[in-house]
């Protein structure tokens, strides 16, 4: 990869990954808590990478035995942005693919091109059954998930399961 596409994506991204077992059954569980980056928008492109990054790294943690996992955390994307879509179904639509070549170019080989266009293979994963922990406990997105420090019109935090995790994964929802 050029160097400067390594420039361009190299930004701060926290992911926790852990496995987990049950003292009590002695299954295990996979749990990852991401924050990516936000930067008022200005690298989206950046921040779906982060998002399917961390979902292919929970997948290839969690290994081929198939055992339930999490992603939980602060995806800085509201359900209406690419972030979400790629966390939920795994690959782009091409409308946002478009909207993310808004976003700086950089150079390979003298031509301006973007990152969704360089390295397609960033902006997908490929685990499957994936279902939002509110939406399935609450029957939607919540309306709010974060505590003041930007715009408090929808939600950017979310906890994700897969692969059967819905018995696991037990909160304490507010409306």
């Amino acid at each position: 990869m050029a160097d400067a596409v390594v420039e361009y994506i190299l930004s701060q991204c926290v992911a926790i990954f852990t496995k987990l077992r049950c003292k009590k059954t002695d299954r295990m569980i996979t749990v990852a808590n991401i924050h990516a980056l936000f930067g008022e928008y200005k690298k989206m492109d950046i921040t779906v990478m982060q998002i399917a990054a961390a979902v292919r790294e929970l997948t290839k943690l969690n290994g081929p035995d198939n055992q339930p996992y999490v992603l939980c955390g602060d995806f800085n994307q509201y359900i209406d942005m690419p972030g979400y879509h790629v966390a939920q179904n795994g690959t782009l639509t091409e409308n946002e693919k478009e909207s993310l070549r808004v976003y700086p170019k950089v150079t390979v080989e003298k031509e301006e091109m973007n990152v969704v266009d360089i390295v397609p293979e960033c902006f997908q994963h490929s685990a499957s059954d994936i279902t939002s922990s509110y939406r399935e406990i609450l029957g939607e997105e919540p309306k709010m998930t974060y505590n003041g420090h930007c715009d408090p019109s929808g939600a950017l935090d979310f906890i994700c399961f897969f692969n059967g995790a819905r018995h696991w994964v037990v909160f304490g929802f507010r409306k």
